[in-house]
C-alpha cells in the first residue's frame, strides 16, 4: 500500500502523463506495464482514496492544510474523496532550502610596504559543512590584485578568475585554509599617504600593516579596533574590521623631519567682508601648499581689532589666539602634513557707532614664501558704504 501511495503522490505532483513516459525515460527498466494495467492497479479512476492512519498524518504534516479534509475511518484506515486528496497533494509544503554549500568565515591579512608597492599575505577560512556531490567552485576574493601565490591547505590551489573574481575549487568537507599572496601599488602623494585595496567580505577580519617609517599616525577604515606600535623597523597597525569589501589605510608623520630643513609655505587667502548694522564679519578661506617638509602647526597674523569666532579644517586641533603687540592665531594640526590644505577662519569686529571707519589688513600666513588672494565686500544692512580706501590692492567692480 505504501508503494502505491508514493506512486500516487508522484503522479498527482508531476501530472499523470509522467507515468506514461516511464518506459521512455528508463531504458534500463526491466518491468514494462501498459498504462491501462497501471491505472487499474493504482485505481486512479476511483472516487475515493484509502490511506493508513500513519500515511494520513504524514500527509497532513507535509501539506499543513488550513481546513482539515472530511474523512471516514474504516478498519483503521482513512478514506477521503479524491478531490480532497488532490487538494492536499497540490498544497505540499516545499522542502526547506538546502544549507549553504560553502562559507568564508574569517579573513586575516598582513602586509608591508616595499618600495612603491604593498605586499600582503592573506589567510581565508572556508567552511564546507558536507561533502559535495561534485567539486565546489567557491567565489573567494576580488581578482583585481596581482597574485603571487594561491594555496589551499598548504598545497597549490586550483584557482581561476571569472568575471573579475577569484574562484578556488574545493572538493572535500570540513574547514579549509586558503593562503593568498598578492601585491598592490601604493599611489604617489605629497600629502597624506593612502592605500585602498579590495578584500573578502567576512564576519571576522584582522588587518595588519607595517610601514618602514617611525613616528606615524595610521588610520584604518572601517576599523572597529586599532592598535599602533613602533619599533626599530617602523610603525605597525593592527585593526579588527567590520564586514566590508574594501579597506583603506592612511598615514601621516606626527612631527616634521628635521633632516629635511624648514618647510616652504605658499598661501592663497581670500577674504569676504560682510558689513552689518553693528559689526563687521570676515570669512577668510586659506589654501596652503606645503613643500619640502611637513608642518604640524602654522601661525596667522590677525588684523587689529578683530576677534576669531571659529577655525574649520579637517586636521585642525584646538586653535588659540596669541596676545601681543601683533595679535596672532596659532593653528595646530593633528598630524604633520605636507601638500595642499584648506581652512576657513571666521572673525568679527563690533562697530562703535553708526559712523565708523575700520581698517582691515587681512590675514597673513607667518613665514610664507609667497601669499596672494582677493578681498570682497558685501553690505548686509541699510547703512551706506562709501568707496573704500585701498592700499596695494587692485579694485574690481562687478558688472550688473
Amino acid at each position: 500500500m505504501k508503494k502505491a501511495f508514493i506512486l500516487i503522490l508522484l503522479s498527482l505532483w508531476a501530472g499523470f502523463p509522467g507515468l506514461a513516459k516511464i518506459e521512455e525515460k528508463s531504458s534500463n527498466a526491466k518491468l514494462r506495464l501498459p498504462w491501462e494495467v497501471l491505472q487499474d492497479v493504482l485505481k486512479l479512476d476511483a472516487k475515493n482514496v484509502r490511506l493508513t492512519w500513519d500515511e494520513y498524518k504524514a500527509l497532513l504534516r507535509l501539506t499543513a492544510p488550513k481546513n482539515i479534509p472530511e474523512i471516514t475511518r474504516l478498519g483503521g484506515d482513512v478514506i477521503m474523496s479524491r478531490e480532497e486528496f488532490t487538494r492536499l497533494v497540490q498544497s505540499l509544503v516545499p522542502p526547506a532550502p538546502s544549507s549553504v554549500e560553502a562559507t568564508v568565515s574569517k579573513g586575516s591579512y598582513r602586509g608591508k610596504l616595499v618600495g612603491s608597492s604593498a605586499v600582503f599575505t592573506g589567510f581565508l577560512r572556508v567552511d564546507v559543512p558536507r561533502r559535495p556531490l561534485q567539486p565546489l567552485l567557491v567565489d573567494l576574493f576580488p581578482g583585481t590584485v596581482a597574485f603571487q601565490e594561491i594555496k589551499l591547505n598548504d598545497r597549490p590551489a586550483l584557482a581561476q578568475v571569472l568575471n573579475g573574481r577569484l574562484h578556488v575549487t574545493v572538493a572535500e568537507a570540513g574547514s579549509h585554509t586558503v593562503e593568498l599572496r598578492f601585491s598592490v601599488p601604493v599611489p604617489e602623494s605629497n600629502a597624506t599617504q593612502s592605500l585602498t585595496i579590495p578584500i573578502a567580505r567576512t564576519p571576522l577580519t584582522e588587518w595588519i600593516l607595517e610601514i618602514p617609517e617611525k613616528n606615524l599616525d595610521i588610520t584604518v577604515t572601517p576599523a572597529l579596533h586599532r592598535e599602533l606600535s613602533t619599533d626599530s623597523k617602523g610603525t605597525r597597525v593592527r585593526s579588527l574590521l567590520s564586514p566590508s569589501n574594501y579597506v583603506t589605510t592612511a598615514w601621516n608623520p606626527l612631527a616634521p623631519d628635521t633632516a629635511k630643513g624648514p618647510a616652504q609655505l605658499y598661501a592663497e587667502v581670500d577674504h569676504l567682508i560682510s558689513i552689518h548694522d553693528d559689526s563687521l564679519r570676515i570669512k577668510s578661506r586659506l589654501s596652503l601648499d606645503v613643500l619640502q617638509n611637513t608642518i604640524n602647526s602654522f601661525t596667522l597674523d590677525l588684523p587689529e581689532g578683530f576677534s576669531v569666532l571659529d577655525v574649520k579644517g579637517e586636521t585642525v586641533k584646538e586653535w588659540q589666539e596669541i596676545p601681543g603687540k601683533k595679535a596672532a592665531l596659532l593653528i595646530p594640526l593633528r598630524t604633520a602634513r605636507k601638500g595642499p590644505m584648506n581652512f576657513v577662519v571666521e572673525m568679527e569686529r563690533i562697530l562703535a557707532g553708526e559712523k565708523t571707519t575700520t581698517t582691515f589688513t587681512g590675514l597673513s600666513v607667518r613665514g610664507s614664501v609667497r601669499q596672494r588672494g582677493h578681498i570682497g565686500v558685501e553690505l548686509d544692512s541699510d547703512a551706506e558704504l562709501p568707496a573704500p580706501v585701498t592700499e596695494n590692492l587692485e579694485p574690481k567692480r562687478s558688472v550688473p
